[in-house]
């Protein structure tokens, strides 16, 4: 399971077996055909169908979800991001223990009261507003990371050595950045996101729409 990073500590239900928690990597066990529910705390974040090997994320959790800005997946995203028990390390640890109630599962981003239960039972201040991640900053991480992850599996599966991405958000949100493989690979030069490639037949595109956008 991964929000913008791995999350280490979720409890989860999958089909017929006992309850767990997800370990390193954010790994997990499921059962190909069954559902498998996520929580935290007591509080369900979501359940889905597992159809193939799984990839679970937040917006995994809210099938409907058209946009990873989605207020649910955001509320999710938010959630996790602040109960991160070791800070910036590369993967979302939850520790503690009690239970609250409820369910995360509104479209409301501005309601915070599950959220200010599920903190203070984490064991943070009474003012829990400062601990709460930003819509903002828990949407950008996880399409930074979503990202990553799309280059990641393009040069597993061999459809270039390396790649870049650059992309600009519609809403003007967040640009995003991000590289994966090799820019040269007999001399193990990792891709990075400044390396100049040639401009190549890139520019048929550009001209095509913009043909297009005279003619409309």
């Amino acid at each position: 399971f991964v929000s913008s990073e791995p999350v280490v500590g979720l409890t989860y239900k999958a089909g017929t077996l006992a309850s767990a928690t997800t370990t390193g990597g954010g790994n997990f066990t499921y059962q190909i055909g069954s559902p498998i529910t996520f929580s935290l705390y007591g509080v369900t974040l979501g359940k889905t169908d597992v159809t193939a090997i799984p990839r679970m994320t937040p917006r995994t959790l809210v099938p409907e979800a058209t946009s990873s800005r989605d207020a649910k997946v955001t509320n999710i995203l938010r959630l996790l991001s602040s109960v991160d028990s070791d800070g910036s390390n590369g993967v979302t640890t939850i520790s503690g223990g009690n239970t609250a109630t409820g369910s995360l599962y509104t479209t409301d981003e501005t309601d915070v009261s599950l959220m200010a239960a599920i903190l203070s039972v984490y064991g943070t201040s009474s003012s829990y507003a400062s601990n709460l991640t930003t819509s903002a900053n828990a949407q950008n991480a996880f399409i930074k990371n979503e990202l990553q992850n799309l280059l990641d599996e393009s040069v597993t599966e061999g459809i270039a050595p390396g790649l870049t991405l650059a992309l600009q958000d519609p809403t003007g949100i967040g640009t995003y950045y991000a590289a994966s493989g090799f820019s040269d690979v007999a001399g193990s030069i990792k891709m990075t996101t400044d390396v100049k490639f040639r401009i190549g037949s890139a520019t048929k595109t550009f001209t095509a729409m913009k043909v297009l956008q005279l003619i409309s």
